[in-house]
Order: structure tokens, then sequence, then C-alpha cells
């Protein structure tokens, strides 16, 4: 199970000492992976951390975790790139009503 970390792991084995089978939601491709993992097998490259430059996706899926901090741009030239909190498409201005 690639995905599973620590985290996921101490979930699952609370959980099945329940007696209960737990599946997660993948934070990055939102894919439900059984047992429990953190990141599923789709995501390549996941940034938690800091970067003191630009971040450059130049091929593959790449995730950017809320709590990242990049100093620089984050870039892609090909490949799939998500930042956690960031939608995926703005959403449409509201309609305001007209004075006539």
């Amino acid at each position: 199970m690639p995905g599973l970390t620590l985290h996921a792991t101490g979930t699952f084995l609370a959980e099945l000492a329940r007696q209960r089978i737990v599946g997660s939601q993948c934070r990055a491709c939102a894919r439900v992976e059984v047992p429990a993992q953190d990141v599923c097998d789709n995501t390549k490259l996941i940034h938690s951390g800091h970067i003191g430059g630009d971040l450059i996706n130049d091929g593959g899926r790449l995730f950017v975790d809320r709590k990242a901090k990049v100093e620089g741009r984050i870039k892609t030239k090909s490949g799939e790139t998500k930042i956690e909190g960031t939608p995926s498409a703005a959403p449409p201005p509201p309609k305001l009503p007209r004075n006539e």
C-alpha cells in the first residue's frame, strides 16, 4: 500500500479494532481509497514544505498542500498541478440587478 502513512495506518488500525474498515478521499484527485490513505497512487509529488524559488511542473502530477510555502511562482509547463484550497475554476461574478 504505497500511499499508506503513519496517520492513515493509525486510522485504519483504530477502526479495524472497532470491526470497521474505513476509506478516505484523496486530497489531490478526490479518488476514494480503501483502506484509508493520505494520498493515492495517482499523485506523483506532494509539496508540503518550503521552496525558496519557483515550483515548476514539467510533466506528471503535482499536488501543493495548503501548508506549503513557495516564495516564487507555481508554473505548469505540462502535466497536472493542483493547489489545495484553490478552486479549479473561478466562479462567475454575481449578476447585479439593473436599475432602470
